[in-house]
């Protein structure tokens, strides 16, 4: 009986994720524009936004609403950003360095001897 139990136990742990697994949209193709992102449901929700006659920057912001929910950690207020917005009326190509940068008295040891954790979820980063 205990046997079975353990079995089942782990069997069912095995098994729970696939409960929380969605699909991930297929790659979408366009043929005048063109969307990248980390995730495939934000570059899905820029996609359509073009689909629907938005501009750049309105697929810019549904993007970034998207990354905002699917990985917080690394999009959203206090995360960077590297855009490249080309205005076809203008001809003008603008780039925008958003990314963070390290306070000035960082030093490059300053997570040596951490442990991964403590580095990444201290505040210290």
């Amino acid at each position: 009986m205990k046997q079975t139990t353990r079995s089942l136990a782990v069997l069912f742990l095995l098994l729970s994720p696939a409960v929380w697994a969605q699909a991930l949209p297929e790659a979408v193709t366009l043929h005048k524009e063109m969307v990248v992102t980390a995730n495939p449901l934000a570059t899905a929700a820029g996609a359509e936004v073009l689909k629907q006659g938005g501009t750049a920057a309105d697929a810019m912001v549904a993007v970034q609403a998207v990354l905002g929910l699917v990985e917080p950690q690394s999009s959203g207020l206090g995360g960077g950003a590297f855009v490249v917005y080309h205005d076809a009326r203008s001809g003008k190509t603008t780039t925008y360095d958003a990314r963070e940068k390290a306070p000035a008295a960082a030093t490059e040891d300053r997570f040596q001897g951490l442990g991964f954790t403590t580095a990444w979820q201290s505040g210290l980063s």
